[in-house]
């Protein structure tokens, strides 16, 4: 008896069928995705034009609970298509060679990629993975050894007078260790490290800068958030006489407050935003609704929601502390001396906790992937000749889970990659991101979500540009669920 076929949504079948460019898929839950990741495995195996053998895939998952299950799935989706065709030899042969495929976690893939090439490492031969204890322990002698060091500088001294003002010096030690590890999720820490102090050196206005114009950013989007506040009590206020002619003027007034907030933004200089926020804060009192607000719903509701928005700008001063440039530029020649004094320090402790690893022959998996990288990218980000010859042997590279990678593994598929990236395939969604204590860093998907274009329903295969494919439909879930969290 024949299987039934499977009615995948154009969605699902153009995440399933595109070729040519890299390819972000942004699924829901319950959209499907693990089906589709395994149809579009099958089809790779099984494209009639093209077809690729199973071992030339490189399937990065997140665990490796989820990477056998993977494996099974195939498998027995292979299976399937034996059935419908048992007398194709090369179907059959598929099924051994998806045995020795790659389908694992990036942690896996960079302790067997190190083994297999520990001789183009200073490493020992015979090096294992540390464990927690073990790591703590030569975190803590290192961290001690290089703040001994680093307050012989005056920079650093002050540094840590300013950023801690107890009896200890836990805190700076603590801003030691927390830049190493956030540097460790970046590829190239010490390059990271040097730009991070040349923002603080630059003498551009404070809107040029990377932290100024994500204050601007983060700015734009609170008000715009209240802006849609104050348009949904307009809504509301107007269903009703008396809550019409008591607010919708004053949130007319509010809206146009908001407005010039944005359009200081987008075109002022840094100094006009302050202004215009301590105008967005002068709130007009509302008009008297007979029998009081609270008597009447409609009026309320909009007042509950202007409110908000009140609070949402008073807050927003003390957040983000849109100070003068003037006092912003003389805040950053103070610091720029100690911010730089603070990473030769990280970098000190980058370097001393690495040998301390090596001399006891342990290494955790930050220190994997870097060193994978490593093999694979020259200091200029050229590929090495290690790195052609590795790309050459994957004809896909697929990674689930993508929301919760980061920069670092990011960098690493794109280097197992062809160097077009025609064969990359990423799958997540940024919703379900909830590793960021594991240095995951959801803009890494937010990035390519914003970047690539979307996939064109009457695109050519193959396409070649990068593009994304969004997965909303939700088959896992009643009807009556979806609306209701919907709403």
């Amino acid at each position: 008896m024949a299987e039934a076929k499977i009615q995948f949504t154009p969605a699902q079948a153009a995440a399933i069928q595109a070729r040519g460019g890299s390819l972000l898929v942004s699924a829901a839950a319950g959209s499907g995705k693990t089906r589709v990741l395994v149809e579009r495995v099958a089809g790779l195996i099984t494209d009639p034009d093209h077809p690729v053998d199973a071992d030339s895939l490189l399937i990065m998952t997140f665990t490796n609970a989820a990477a056998a299950k993977l494996r099974a799935d195939i498998t027995k989706r292979l299976a399937a298509e034996i059935r419908q065709h048992p007398q194709d030899v090369r179907l059959r042969r598929q099924q051994m060679r998806l045995q020795r495929a790659s389908i694992g976690t990036v942690d896996a893939f960079c302790l067997h990629f190190v083994q297999q090439n520990f001789s183009a490492l200073d490493v020992p031969p015979d090096f294992t993975i540390a464990d927690d204890a073990t790591l703590v322990r030569l975190q803590q002698e290192t961290l001690s050894t290089v703040l001994e060091q680093a307050y012989t500088d005056p920079d650093f001294c002050a540094f840590a007078d300013l950023y801690d003002r107890g009896r200890t010096d836990d805190t700076t030690g603590r801003a030691v260790q927390e830049l190493y590890h956030f540097t460790q999720a970046l590829p190239h820490p010490a390059q990271a490290l040097q730009r991070f102090v040349e923002m603080w050196q630059s003498d551009a206005p404070p809107e040029k800068t990377q932290w100024g114009q994500a204050v601007l950013r983060e700015t734009s989007a609170r008000i715009k958030g209240v802006l849609r506040l104050l348009r949904t009590a307009q809504k509301i206020a107007a269903k009703d006489p008396a809550a019409d002619k008591a607010l919708t003027a004053v949130l007319m007034d509010d809206e146009d407050r908001m407005l010039l907030v944005l359009d200081r933004l987008d075109h002022g200089a840094w100094d006009t935003v302050p202004e215009a926020l301590d105008n967005a804060d002068n709130w007009r009192r509302a008009g008297r609704v007979p029998g009081g607000i609270a008597s009447n719903i409609a009026a309320m509701s909009a007042n509950m929601l202007r409110d908000r928005a009140k609070k949402q700008i008073t807050t927003l001063r003390t957040d983000f502390l849109l100070c003068p440039a003037a006092d912003y530029q003389a805040d950053r020649r103070r610091a720029a001396p100690l911010v730089a004094a603070l990473v030769r320090a990280v970098e000190q402790y980058r370097r001393t906790l690495l040998e301390a690893k090596l001399a006891e022959k342990v290494l955790d998996y930050a220190d994997l992937e870097h060193m994978t990288l490593e093999l694979l990218l020259t200091p200029e980000h050229e590929r090495t000749s290690l790195c052609r010859t590795v790309s050459a042997r994957y004809s896909a590279v697929l990674v689930d889970e993508y929301q919760d990678t980061n920069a670092l593994q990011d960098a690493i598929y794109f280097a197992l990659a062809a160097p077009d990236a025609s064969n990359l395939f990423f799958v997540g969604d940024i919703k379900q991101s909830i590793y960021r204590f594991r240095q995951a860093d959801p803009s890494v998907f937010v990035g390519k979500q914003t970047a690539w274009q979307p996939y064109p329903a009457d695109a050519p295969v193959p396409y070649p540009e990068p593009a994304t494919i969004a997965l909303d439909a939700n088959f896992r879930s009643a009807p009556q669920v979806v609306e209701g969290i919907n709403f």
